[in-house]
């Protein structure tokens, strides 16, 4: 499992598909297990709050930050960040055994949960938690999750009023 990770990057300015100017950290030994194109992650940043998106780009893993954040967390002329970070939401090691293993068995539907944002992840995983008493139901909604994942559906389709 992916525990609470500390790392100081070094800051500067990068673009990103011809956009706007924001300023990236790059990761130079970043490892979390299992290979994914983009990790979520959340903690602090010079003591300060932060939310992001760990990516590769030009073949090196960086944390993207917006100029707006560096600049309201009171960073633009910091050179260095240090970082406190943990993978946002209910990753698969934090999954019941039944769910974790239905999602092992179905690979695409691993590497899709595994780049969904954090509120899709907690709103299956509710989903089926709803069901820890009825274990006939709790199969059939664990085997629909990991269809609906496989095909690429972020979010549950609700169900139609009759």
């Amino acid at each position: 499992m992916w525990q609470l990770k500390k790392f100081a990057l070094k800051v500067r300015s990068a673009r990103t598909n011809g956009a706007a100017p924001s300023w990236c950290c790059r990761l130079i030994r970043f490892r979390c297990g299992g290979e994914r194109r983009v990790y979520r992650i959340g903690g602090l940043a010079n003591a300060q709050k932060f939310r992001s998106i760990v990516e590769q780009a030009e073949g090196e893993w960086r944390v993207m930050l917006t100029p707006m954040w560096i600049r309201d967390a009171g960073l633009t002329k910091a050179r260095t960040i240090h970082f406190t970070a943990h993978l946002e939401g209910p990753q698969r090691d934090d999954l019941d055994p039944d769910f974790a293993e239905a999602l092992a068995a179905e690979p695409a539907a691993a590497a899709f949960w595994d780049n969904l944002a954090q509120f899709y992840r907690k709103a299956y995983v509710t989903w089926i938690a709803g069901t820890k008493r009825r274990p006939d139901v709790r199969a059939e909604r664990i085997a629909e999750t990991v269809q609906l994942l496989k095909s690429g559906v972020k979010a549950r389709p609700k169900p139609k009023a009759d």
